[in-house]
């Protein structure tokens, strides 16, 4: 009979995604509807979450006793993918939207990027991500060539 529970690591961080992204989330929309927090700094967060939520998938996977599988290759993907998202969402779509919302959609000048360093790290991470995620599949597909 197989085994379709989820590993202890995915449920702990499971556990605590759901926990934390529920705290954070509801305090952020509680601060969006009371106009202490404009909406557009959800965006990058949404993002961060639904990489957590891929990485927990993964780490099923692995529990199970997958290889490098391509659904493993597929969450390394997605994860990399949620985390460039939220990098550039972060980076430039946020201050974009923050800057129109500012000014009533009527100009586009003065507006700035939000350049920290944890935003472009995120953002560069995912990008390693996918790129091992690629470099991956094709060390298996020569794998696969040589059986």
């Amino acid at each position: 009979m197989a085994n379709n529970f989820p590993a202890p690591s995915a449920l702990v961080i499971r556990g605590v995604l759901v926990g934390f992204s529920s705290v954070l989330l509801a305090g952020l929309v509680v601060d969006v509807i009371t106009d202490s927090l404009p909406w557009p700094s959800l965006l990058a967060p949404v993002c961060y979450v639904a990489g957590l939520w891929f990485a927990s998938e993964i780490l099923v996977r692995l529990e199970k006793g997958s290889t490098f599988s391509d659904t493993i290759i597929a969450g390394l993907t997605k994860v990399g993918a949620s985390l460039m998202l939220a990098g550039f969402l972060a980076i430039l779509v946020a201050p974009a939207l923050l800057h129109l919302l500012a000014n009533g959609f009527t100009e586009m000048r003065g507006m700035t990027l939000d350049l920290e360093l944890a935003n472009l790290m995120l953002a560069v991470t995912g990008l390693v991500l996918i790129l091992i995620a690629r470099r991956g599949a094709d060390l298996r597909a020569q794998l696969e060539g040589f059986v």
